[in-house]
């Protein structure tokens, strides 16, 4: 629910930018720009030592099909 309001308020405030950036109000920048950061976050990064769990896995299972050894 947190995210839908979100998601409204920032849509929202980039639209207002895009029509009025004069008449936009001052906070419309802000929540603009913040979505924007947010949404450059990597989402598949995973932590290291996971990254080493599944690499190790994955090492031991062998080959997949198609892949040379």
């Amino acid at each position: 629910m947190i995210g839908v309001i979100g998601g409204v308020l920032w849509w929202g405030a980039v639209l207002g930018l895009a029509v009025g950036p004069a008449s936009a109000l001052p906070w419309a920048s802000a929540v603009a720009a913040g979505g924007w950061g947010l949404g450059l976050i990597p989402l598949h990064a995973v932590p290291a030592h996971v990254r080493r769990a599944r690499a190790v896995r994955s090492r031991a299972a062998g080959p997949r099909a198609g892949e040379q050894a």
